[in-house]
């Protein structure tokens, strides 16, 4: 529990830093490298030793780093789409094909080999950084202009609720994505082939709302996407909690495709259209900083604790229900909204 909650704690601390150094650079897209470098310099430590006292200042060092290239690679990408008017839902789409396959070959090839993954990681970053070439070399918009403070970013239209719905759902997925694997490899029926098999199916379930999310985002906005997202993360907790079977887990995988990806990309595009152009990079980060950061702590640490008290199904159910308690709360507040989609409130400029 500690390994998996230092990550997390320190994006806390770390993720505004970046995001003001982001939008404060001459090349957005070179202090991109400087978080991929540093990870790749603490990653393979995982590997090669076995102390927490090497452990724990490594996943710290990650946690800190590594957390920051996405909201920093769809900064770059969705402020270069805007200009291009291409939907951000089919760029992403290929990171949610990518994570379907690795999954799903991982799973098989690895066989509960798991130590070499850290290793895995390290090839991957340093594929990343190769990768970065491709990304619109882009300046920090405060390079030369007015500078504006991190804490601007929460002076955005309709922010406040969408953060306090995002952090809910988030420390929900927090526990998820901490304990989900110990849970479905502990099912009768499982085995790690088949859990790859649940993680390509949760990642290919994603391919509708990447196709078309940009059409309902325009009609229904940020926060009723995000509504669906809640009930289906209530069903979804719900069969996990009753699953008695590996198969019926499996299935559950299917809602993935109406719960993270719909209010992850949901909350950055309203955020990248709503934020002013030297805080393109902040706005970002601020997303992953309550959702990443400070939600997903409790979830992970809360969760794993609750767990000892009522099993990991006993704290699948409990999710269920604060899902459902945060749909009802909140359609008070989205529903009587005109849909949040960027056209609807004034430009913070």
């Amino acid at each position: 529990m500690l390994l998996l909650v230092s990550a997390p704690l320190m994006a806390i601390f770390a993720l505004p830093m970046w995001g003001t150094y982001a939008d404060r650079s001459k090349k957005r897209r070179n202090v991109l490298r400087l978080v991929l470098c540093i990870s790749l310099c603490a990653m393979p430590l995982l590997y090669f030793f076995s102390s927490l006292y090497i452990l724990l200042p490594a996943v710290c060092v990650f946690g800190a780093c590594y957390i920051a290239v996405q909201p920093m690679g769809d900064s770059l990408i969705l402020e270069n789409l805007q200009n291009a008017k291409t939907a951000f839902g089919k760029i992403r789409l290929f990171g949610s094909l990518a994570f379907a396959f690795v999954n799903l070959i991982g799973g098989i090839l690895l066989r509960n080999n798991y130590q070499y993954v850290p290793l895995i990681i390290s090839a991957g970053i340093i594929a990343l950084l190769w990768g970065t070439r491709l990304l619109p070399d882009l300046p920090g918009h405060q390079q030369a202009g007015r500078k504006l403070s991190f804490g601007k970013v929460l002076k955005l239209p309709r922010i406040l609720p969408l953060l306090l719905l995002l952090m809910i759902q988030q420390m929900c997925m927090g526990y998820f994505y901490s304990y989900f694997s110990i849970y479905f490899t502990a099912l009768p029926g499982s085995s790690s082939g088949l859990l790859g098999l649940a993680y390509f199916v949760s990642a290919t379930s994603e391919l509708p709302f990447l196709l078309f999310g940009h059409k309902w985002f325009k009609k229904w906005g940020a926060g009723r996407l995000m509504l669906v997202s809640a009930a289906a993360l209530a069903l979804r907790f719900l069969l996990l909690g009753q699953a008695q079977h590996a198969y019926l887990a499996l299935a559950s995988q299917l809602l993935h495709g109406l719960g993270f990806i719909v209010f992850t990309v949901s909350c950055s595009q309203y955020v990248s259209l709503t934020a002013p152009d030297e805080l393109k990079t902040g706005a970002q980060m601020l997303l992953s900083v309550a959702g990443f950061g400070i939600a997903r702590v409790p979830g992970i640490l809360f969760g794993g604790l609750l767990s000892n008290t009522f099993g990991q199904s006993g704290v699948f159910l409990l999710l269920s229900g604060v899902c459902l308690i945060t749909l009802i709360a909140f359609s008070f507040i989205f529903l009587r909204l005109p849909p949040l989609n960027g056209e609807n409130e004034p430009l913070n400029r």
